[in-house]
């Protein structure tokens, strides 16, 4: 009988601090809104970043073409 009570008190204790668990976890949530646009752009018309390596960069690697 004894540890009966004991367990019907750990089960209201737990369940009180799990509501107030509860209750601190709503109050900290904030509404975050995201917006965006879908834009449709062929390939051909985007942009592209684009390197330009030069003579001078290519004799100062030392390659002997640009494939190397």
């Amino acid at each position: 009988m004894n540890n009966l009570v004991k367990a019907i008190r750990s089960l209201v204790l737990l369940s009180l601090v799990l509501i107030g668990f509860n209750v601190i976890a709503e109050a900290e949530v904030e509404e975050v809104v995201v917006t965006g646009s879908l834009i449709k752009v062929s390939a051909q018309n985007q942009a592209v970043p684009v390197d330009v390596i030069g003579r001078d960069e290519l004799e100062a690697e030392g390659s002997p073409n640009m494939i190397e």
